[in-house]
């Protein structure tokens, strides 16, 4: 198992795609979502989050650090 140091967890990855938790939860049984379970907790890497919202590789985002990307603007609301 790897450890993620960058993540969210269900309730928040829901939040920044606008998904509930139910359906969060369904993406990652299904395996369309690659999440850890952690301690039991269900832990979402940045990486993941970002790829499902579609951020431009050639913007430097959360994961790698620098500047804005789309997941930073959607956390910050």
């Amino acid at each position: 198992m790897t450890m993620v140091t960058h993540c969210f967890s269900i309730k928040e990855a829901a939040g920044i795609l606008r998904l509930s938790d139910k359906t969060v939860r369904r993406l990652i049984d299904g395996e369309v979502l690659h999440a850890e379970l952690v301690g039991g907790v269900w832990r979402i890497p940045r990486s993941e989050v970002c790829r499902r919202l579609g951020c431009s590789p050639q913007l430097k985002c959360l994961v790698r650090g620098g500047s804005e990307c789309q997941l930073l603007k959607e956390f910050r609301g």
